[in-house]
């Protein structure tokens, strides 16, 4: 606040008469400023009431300019001036820090929710560092890979775990795009004193697709002494690109040798068996029961990007429900373009009967079968029949109506009830998540036999 009255005093003093300025402007201090009122301290009561008599209509219009928004000014002699006006100043400031600065997350980007495979484990395990130790783990954290991979999923991730655990560090995410807008606005409107206020102050500074300040000088120079300025303050920057930052044309080798100071992880498209997972999380979300067999066409026909399968999920649900028909094959099929020829890739995973998955989970938890097909709340037979139908949907290649059917309930949506709670007791039960891996690990087994028993038919 401070510097904007010294750019008021300087505008001032562009309008009146040196000898005037220097005897009645140069001693005004700034006392404190809200959504309405500027308050200055004069040195004296000449000074106060000259002022007001001949240049406040100045004094209000400079201010405005440079402090953004309509004021009234009031004058106060020194006498006036109590240590709660600082306070005031003092809470204004850090208000208007919170009100100014948005952090521009989407709250559906987590940890939670983002699928990991081979092709992304490194990114997910450095964007997990830095979130829980941000601006000392890895700075900056420079995350690269072609487009829908995940890069600004995991990038927002990290700052929405930093604002849910650390309410009070500022987390700010822009694109490129909006850094630049942003710069060439204060450029043109004289507000650099404010652009470098919001973006050097933050805690954690996430900027997408920075590929795009190539070439930029302006905006390039600028950037530099931002990052100085957090690096410095240890503060942590998170870059995301499409490319390494060697691979960035037209970019300073200041600016590149500090983006590679850090982290540098890429993301490469995703496997067979991560493309099946994430079109079986997104279906899980939007409540579409489909067979895994039909998730493993699309991921043998889709193979780019995450954006691209969790589209056409969303697209078949569409095409289904406006011509009545399921979510079979032949739909994939038919939206496609695809003939019968095109033949589904072979997953690492076989299907493990639900009969055998009831089996193990029983003699794991001692009850038996016909209690977790049955209706029984006791405690124990519930977990177990929540275990058995969440490693039905993992081992199995049955759609959450057969799973159910299987268990004798006609409400598929019992089987996502199931699959949900398992996985978040998972998180916070070490015993219950011990259990569920031995029995992930027999059924490891037991798949690999049903396929050994396949391949010999």
């Amino acid at each position: 606040m401070d510097a904007l009255w010294d750019k008021c005093l300087n505008e001032i003093k562009k309008e009146i008469k040196p000898q005037l300025f220097k005897t009645m402007f140069k001693d005004l201090k700034l006392v404190s400023v809200d959504s309405k009122t500027l308050k200055i301290k004069a040195k004296d009561r000449i000074v106060k009431e000259y002022l007001e008599k001949n240049y406040l209509p100045l004094i209000k219009e400079i201010a405005s300019k440079e402090f953004g928004k309509y004021l009234e000014v009031k004058i106060l002699l020194p006498e006036e001036v109590h240590k709660p006006l600082q306070l005031e100043l003092n809470l204004f400031k850090a208000q208007e820090k919170r009100e100014e600065i948005e952090s521009n997350l989407n709250p559906k980007y987590t940890f939670e929710n983002f699928v990991v495979g081979a092709s992304n484990q490194f990114a997910h395990a450095a964007a997990i560092a830095v979130a829980e130790n941000p601006g000392r783990a890895y700075n900056p954290l420079f995350i690269y890979g072609g487009v829908g991979l995940g890069k600004t999923h995991l990038m927002q991730a990290i700052g929405n775990f930093i604002k849910n655990t650390t309410p009070s560090k500022t987390v700010v995410y822009v694109t490129t795009e909006s850094f630049m807008n942003d710069l060439i606005d204060a450029l043109r409107n004289d507000k650099m004193v404010r652009f470098r206020e919001k973006y050097r102050t933050v805690d954690i500074l996430l900027i997408d697709d920075i590929q795009l300040i190539g070439g930029k000088d302006r905006t390039q120079i600028e950037f530099f002494h931002t990052f100085n300025a957090l690096y410095d303050a240890g503060k942590q920057v998170v870059l995301t690109s499409d490319r390494p930052p060697k691979d960035i044309p037209m970019l300073t080798e200041r600016l590149r040798s500090r983006f590679e100071w850090g982290l540098i992880a890429d993301i490469q498209p995703p496997d067979f068996e991560t493309r099946i997972a994430i079109l079986r999380r997104k279906a899980e979300a939007e409540g579409i029961d489909i067979d895994d067999n039909v998730l493993k066409l699309i991921a043998t026909i889709i193979k780019s990007n995450i954006r691209q399968l969790e589209g056409a999920l969303i697209k078949l649900k569409a095409k289904a429900n406006l011509e009545g028909r399921p979510i079979d094959e032949d739909l994939v099929r038919s939206m496609f373009s695809i003939d019968s020829s095109v033949k589904v890739e072979n997953p690492s995973r076989s299907d493990v009967p639900i009969d055998e998955i009831k089996r193990l989970v029983c003699e794991k938890f001692g009850v038996e079968i016909e209690q977790i097909e049955g209706s029984s709340r006791k405690k124990r037979i519930a977990l177990a029949r929540q275990v058995a139908m969440y490693l039905s949907r993992k081992f199995s290649n049955r759609s959450f109506s057969r799973i159910a059917s299987a268990f004798n309930r006609d409400d598929h949506t019992t089987v996502i009830h199931a699959v949900n709670r398992i996985e978040n007791i998972r998180k916070k039960d070490r015993e219950i998540d011990q259990i569920v891996r031995e029995l992930e690990s027999q059924l490891g087994v037991k798949g690999s036999e049903q396929l050994l028993t396949k391949d010999k038919r």
